[in-house]
């Protein structure tokens, strides 16, 4: 009987600036060197601030959706850095049909993850009769406003294209068909703050 001897040498991508994060798989090899020229793209992937991109976010599928794990990590980097390069829904073809409200998300949460007050929530269009469109976006309080006209175009004019009567947030009215900004007191009463008018909410 001969025996015989094999050295294997194996290659790892390791991120320096995050211990632990290392992988065999070539394929994740630019996503990290991409990741370097924008730090928050660690930190975003990794904990639980960004609602709409950060761990537990519903933009990522399977077991690597709630994984601290450095694979799980390495895996929604991933998908985070794809989400950015995709066209935004105002480069959409015809129809709504080519560009995501999501990229746009995903590119503004990587230029403005370090603001004060940054954080997310659940985005859903109501038609005055039912629940409809419904999206979790990242925003900060400055860029609310922005955020709700953006989700408003997508509901009405992407591929769900339904007529708007009001927006809520995170269970709580901020728009309404007169497009004012509504506030709750701590009775539950949901007020305009410019016409004083109580709207009673619809879910």
């Amino acid at each position: 009987m001969k025996t015989r001897t094999e050295t294997v040498v194996k290659t790892y991508y390791v991120a320096e600036a995050w211990p632990g994060i290392e992988t065999e798989t070539e394929s994740y090899a630019p996503v990290i060197a991409g990741a370097y020229q924008n730090p928050y793209a660690w930190v975003i992937v990794a904990d639980g601030r960004s609602i709409a991109w950060g761990m537990g976010a519903n933009a990522y599928l399977g077991t690597c959706r709630d994984s601290s794990q450095p694979w799980a990590i390495l895996m929604r980097l991933e998908l985070f850095a794809r989400w950015c390069r995709e066209p935004g829904f105002k480069e959409r073809g015809p129809n709504g049909v080519g560009g995501s409200i999501q990229a746009e998300n995903a590119r503004f949460a990587l230029a403005n993850y370090g603001c004060k007050n940054y954080g997310g929530g659940l985005f859903k269009q109501h038609d005055g009769q039912y629940d409809r469109a419904c999206l979790y976006l990242d925003y900060t309080p400055e860029t609310l406003e922005t955020w709700i006209d953006r989700f408003v175009e997508w509901a009405e004019h992407g591929p769900v294209k339904h007529v708007t009567d009001s927006v809520f947030l995170n269970g709580q009215v901020v728009r309404e068909g007169c497009r004012h900004t509504y506030k709750t007191s701590a009775g539950g009463k949901i007020t305009c703050d410019e016409c004083g008018k109580v709207l009673q909410k619809l879910w």
